[in-house]
């Protein structure tokens, strides 16, 4: 087995334990998280200037966009809220590490608060995601919220 080590776009790295097979296919499994989906019948109304990237650009990063998808690496350390954006595509999550949070919606009323939740995603799993309406996210747990998330044009 070989490791591989990556830095992302905010300068941390991980290491990654990589069996070598020929014609090797990973599955992830993607877990839907029903009750943290939001409303997303107004999106058309979401205004651009409250896309993650411009609205929260020092928690959002761009890895990678085309007409298909786009890639983007979110981190948020503990104690930081961002400020207010969207997420106006639905999306596979990949969690690098969790960490309890409040979403809370534009008027600051609180949307989700993780540590209600029965479960929650584990480091290494996917999850699914609705679009997001206007948000902002609070981390309150004690480790990196860092997340990747792979956005599908529709």
């Amino acid at each position: 087995m070989d490791i591989l080590s990556v830095k992302d776009s905010f300068g941390h790295f991980s290491s990654f334990v990589i069996p070598i097979f020929c014609n090797l296919t990973v599955t992830l499994p993607i877990t839907p998280i029903t009750h943290m989906y939001n409303e997303t019948s107004n999106i058309s109304e979401w205004p651009d200037e409250l896309d993650a990237l411009t609205a929260a650009p020092e928690h959002h990063k761009l890895l990678m966009e085309n007409d298909f998808v786009r890639v983007i690496d979110t981190f948020i350390s503990p104690g930081q809220v961002t400020k207010v954006h969207t997420h106006k595509w639905p999306a596979s999550l990949y969690v690098i590490s969790w960490s309890d949070f409040i979403r809370y919606d534009a008027e600051g009323i609180i949307m989700v608060d993780t540590r209600k939740l029965a479960q929650v995603p584990s480091p290494s799993s996917a999850i699914w995601s609705e679009p997001l309406r206007p948000h902002a996210l609070e981390n309150i747990g004690e480790k990196d919220m860092h997340i990747i998330s792979v956005k599908i044009k529709i």
